[in-house]
């Protein structure tokens, strides 16, 4: 079925003539379904492919859309995004003691032409007296050009559980992340986003206002903050009982190498930021900033000039200007997607960034002598992805169903979903209206069972992604429920 009539009648003509123009035909596809092939003993039920930006285009061309604006699709592209040729994977139902299985590949040969091209522009321009950046200088051994660099996920042996993550998490995810290098790489995204002309580095003129500007943080990003990042990120979530509108939790932890130093950086940072409290336990500052509406509003409207307003760089909806999904007289004064948070750094070697101070306490108390990698569930997960080729990888993910999404699920029995102050539920609110709108509910929720009924079917899963030569192979599997 379709709801568009010319390709209708395009594809009923190949069933008499098929050609040679088809989806069997890409490259990127041909590579995808092979590498599923040799993943997989058995044949799958749903096979599937995507060309990310022609999907993009396609969808914006079939609802008569016009990007507004800036085109971020044109500048991913620009910055050498388009190595990224196309994805696909297999489903497979019910195979042993799998609910389902999934392979994936993400196409993404090395970038040859456009990495010769952009050394042979650098040196074209340095024969011209336009002085080279060396960080972020194209070199032979790079895969792709530009930003595109930053998709540097390196595999590692050993991806477990830091010990102190508790073994009540609903999901755990960690990946292996060149950060330093991507943060250079970001370089000519952002200036080419904020419209700097021929010569101008508005990336670096950022970095030095946050050093030197006596009203900012003067933290000397590259050096006191980035020169420290150890290269792997971990992300957990979580709820409190009982389940109401501020029940979920997340954290997420990043690896330094020196916690002391990093420590003042911190601590610089957030000397400049107005809703900050601070808190001290067991020898540790915790930070919690808690972003007041009445104040956003006032923020949002304030006006830099074309191309550089709050909305559209680090405001209300951070590095992406409109509010997509909102209805355009919502976009200004809207609440951002996440209104509170709290950051600290622990002995351990990690910035933690949660939803709250209270949930940074609950775990520097290591309430929880039980370890993650301990649990049942956990290790018939790692089992499994094992089996599935799970040797050397660069993200992990497990996710316990049940736990993940029993919050979400009862608040929508409760009626309180739109109130939730998580990102579901902001999104819900800006699909659907204020919460404080009186207006008609618009699901109706009288019919949805006891979460209890529902949970006996959602058992745990885990993801793998294994970096490759020519992209990313992901795999993973849901397990039926002990």
């Amino acid at each position: 079925t379709t709801d568009h009539s010319k390709v209708l009648a395009d594809v009923m003509a190949r069933f008499e003539e098929p050609g040679t123009d088809n989806v069997a035909s890409i490259e990127a596809y041909q590579v995808a379904m092979q590498r599923c092939d040799d993943a997989s003993e058995v044949s799958p039920q749903v096979r599937w492919f995507v060309e990310p930006f022609g999907y993009a285009k396609t969808i914006q061309a079939a609802a008569g859309v016009e990007p507004q604006g800036k085109n971020f699709q044109e500048m991913l592209l620009g910055q050498g995004f388009g190595a990224l040729r196309g994805m696909g994977g297999w489903v497979v139902v019910a195979e042993g003691e799998n609910e389902f299985t999934h392979h994936t590949f993400v196409y993404a040969p090395r970038d040859t032409d456009g990495v010769e091209s952009q050394i042979a522009q650098e040196a074209e321009a340095a024969e011209n007296g336009s002085e080279t950046d060396q960080r972020i200088a194209a070199k032979d051994s790079d895969r792709y050009r530009l930003a595109a660099r930053i998709l540097d996920f390196p595999n590692t042996e050993a991806q477990d559980p830091q010990p102190w993550i508790p073994s009540t998490v609903s999901t755990y995810t960690t990946m292996n992340w060149n950060l330093r290098d991507s943060f250079e790489y970001a370089k000519t995204l952002v200036n080419e986003y904020l419209d700097a002309e021929e010569g101008q580095d508005l990336f670096e003129e950022i970095l030095e206002g946050i050093a030197h500007d006596v009203n900012g943080p003067q933290l000397d990003i590259r050096e006191e903050l980035v020169g420290y990042l150890a290269g792997r990120i971990s992300v957990m979530t979580g709820f409190k009982e009982p389940v109401d509108v501020d029940s979920n939790q997340w954290l997420a932890a990043i690896d330094v190498t020196d916690a002391p130093a990093v420590r003042k950086a911190v601590a610089k940072f957030m000397s400049a930021e107005p809703n900050k409290e601070e808190r001290e336990f067991n020898g540790f500052t915790i930070y919690e900033v808690l972003n007041v509406e009445e104040e956003i509003d006032v923020e949002l409207n304030l006006d830099f000039g074309e191309g550089f307003d709050v909305e559209g760089f680090g405001g209300d909806e951070g590095f992406g200007g409109e509010d997509f999904g909102a209805p355009e007289e919502e976009a200004v004064g809207a609440q951002p997607l996440i209104s509170q948070w709290a950051v600290t750094v622990s002995d351990s070697g990690h910035i933690i960034v949660a939803s709250s101070a209270d949930f940074i306490e609950d775990l520097l108390r290591e309430q929880d002598a039980a370890r993650l990698n301990e649990t049942d569930d956990y290790q018939r997960v790692e089992v499994a992805l094992k089996a599935l080729g799970a040797d050397s990888t660069s993200i992990r993910m497990f996710s316990r169903l049940d736990k993940k999404n029993e919050p979400n699920y009862k608040l929508l029995q409760q009626g309180k979903m739109q109130q939730s102050d998580t990102i579901a539920g902001k999104l819900l609110k800006r699909l659907m209206g204020s919460a404080e709108e009186k207006q008609v509910e618009k699901l109706d929720v009288s019919k949805m069972p006891e979460f209890e009924k529902v949970a006996k079917y959602l058992g745990p899963s885990g993801t793998y992604v294994q970096t490759r030569e020519d992209g990313w192979f992901i795999s993973g599997a849901v397990l039926k429920k002990n």
